[in-house]
């Protein structure tokens, strides 16, 4: 069972960065280069942010401790 999850997986991802492929050229055909990149960016920062805090995963930054 676990194979198959793997690749169900893997055709999901396939597909996923098929489309986005898709609407990043029409974007940019509409608002240009630069406003896609940055829109894509912001959508993508949104949704893990929210996807981290749902989860709970999201952990303030702490620096290593430094060697006395």
């Amino acid at each position: 069972m676990g194979h198959y999850m793997g690749i169900f997986l893997g055709l999901l991802a396939a597909i996923f960065w098929g489309a986005a492929d898709f609407f990043a050229r029409y974007a940019t055909q509409r608002i240009g280069t630069y406003r896609t990149l940055f829109s894509m960016q912001l959508f993508v920062l949104v949704v893990l942010s929210i996807s981290l805090l749902a989860t709970g995963r999201l952990r303030p930054f702490s620096p290593p401790d430094s060697p006395p």
